[in-house]
């Protein structure tokens, strides 16, 4: 019986203190969310994105994503580990409402058909109907007055699509990558502010 119990305990011990694999975190072009900012932009760059721009906690890259030319890749680490824990890709500057929501509307079928639908989706604007203009739908996208996103959700963490306007920027469909495990961190560093 003791042995039996020296086992068990040793077993439970290797269980609860094993390391998280690369296997417990999201990827994003095959490369697990894991490790430095450094190191993860090392690799997007060893697929064919160029480091724009660095510094401790974020990076911004350029490259091609999902069929799409020019697209600014965002990497986001948390402070104090300097861990990666999100990635956002800004698909090309569109100066038309029907061209976003053409280049939205066709990132959530690939997204769709690799991760299934979509678990929240709010594609709405506050005030007008679907039936104003694109110039109308573009002006309320500029003026925070409309949102569109679809979530899909993982075991490893969950990927967002939306529209949305940056000062400076313009109009863009945005694809963000959180890892659950990463992200988990991040949030209680900042709680830890609080």
């Amino acid at each position: 019986m003791k042995n039996f119990l020296l086992v068990f305990f040793a077993l439970a011990m290797a269980i609860t203190t094993r390391g998280q694999s690369a296997s417990d975190h999201m990827t994003f072009k095959g490369i697990p969310m894991s490790g430095s900012l450094t190191e993860f932009a090392q690799k997007l760059s060893q697929k064919g994105f160029t480091l724009v721009q660095t510094n401790d906690d974020n990076a911004k890259l350029t490259g091609d994503f999902a069929g799409y030319k020019d697209c600014q890749i965002l990497l986001f680490a948390t402070k104090e580990t300097k861990t990666i824990y999100t990635v956002s890709v800004l698909m090309p500057r569109s100066t038309s409402w029907s061209k976003l929501e053409t280049n939205y509307n066709a990132l959530k079928a690939m997204l769709t058909q690799k991760y299934g639908s979509a678990k929240n989706v709010v594609e709405k604007f506050q005030g007008i109907s679907n039936g104003e203009s694109n110039d109308v739908k573009m002006y309320y996208l500029k003026t925070d007055q409309c949102t569109y996103s679809s979530t899909f959700e993982t075991s490893n963490g969950k990927i967002i699509i939306s529209l949305l306007y940056l000062k400076g920027e313009g109009a863009r469909t945005s694809v963000t990558y959180v890892d659950r495990i990463n992200n988990e961190i991040a949030q209680k560093g900042a709680l830890d502010d609080l």
